[in-house]
């Protein structure tokens, strides 16, 4: 059984932006339609029960093909709708609004804010087959239970490594980037070898002209 680290990360950011466009006045404010909001919604109702399938091996074979073709047709949709805001020059978005729904900010547009000067701290929260889930923290303290990103903070960067257990730590030009993530709570996904091995795991945030605050310590996991 193999996963895909695409559909990862799309369900971890999808069940953030969906939800935050249902929440009350969003979509008005937004001049996000009902049509479109009901669209979103139905098709979250298909996709979190059958991704808890595809992650399955019992159902994941079975599965595949459908939550590819759901995902075409559910990215394209989100996309859109991104494009659709960023163009719509009659509502305002605030910061919330391009963290929350994943909006990406045009280079010439954005104003400037200091990179992260925190460095996130990082735990595992579930382990299954092939797949471990991640809580991306700020350590600073009464701050490490908050789920939303820092202020200023569009993203996390991550860069993981897999070693035998009972290696050294490896030194961290051995560590492979991952995609950044615009979530605190997301899966990684493991290719077949990396079965029950040690990993590591190296966080940090990026703010919105993707700079990098300083580097996590690197946080030991095991898979299965």
């Amino acid at each position: 059984m193999r996963l895909s680290q695409k559909l990862s990360d799309f369900d971890a950011e999808m069940n953030n932006s969906v939800p935050y466009i249902e929440s009350t006045g969003t979509a008005g404010r937004l001049q996000i339609s009902g049509t479109k909001v009901t669209s979103l919604h139905d098709k979250r109702e298909l996709w979190n029960p059958l991704y808890d399938s595809y992650k399955d091996p019992l159902t994941h074979a079975e599965s595949v093909k459908d939550i590819n073709d759901l995902y075409d047709k559910f990215h394209a949709e989100i996309e859109d709708l991104k494009k659709q805001l960023k163009s719509n020059t009659d509502i305002v978005l605030t910061g919330t609004d391009y963290s929350k729904i994943h909006i990406h900010v045009d280079l010439d547009h954005r104003h400037h804010v200091e990179k992260s000067t925190i460095a996130p701290a990082n735990t595992c929260t579930k382990i299954t087959h092939l797949v471990n889930r991640f809580f991306t923290f700020n350590p600073t303290s009464g701050q490490e239970a908050v789920k939303h990103l820092p202020k200023d903070v569009k993203k996390i960067g991550r860069k993981v490594v897999y070693t035998n257990h009972g290696e050294p730590v490896p030194a961290r030009d051995k560590f492979l980037l991952i995609d950044a993530i615009g979530t605190s709570s997301y899966d990684i996904v493991h290719a077949t070898e990396n079965a029950h091995k040690k990993g590591y795991l190296i966080t940090w945030y990026l703010n919105n002209r993707g700079e990098a605050g300083p580097e996590s310590d690197p946080f030991p996991f095991d898979t299965v």
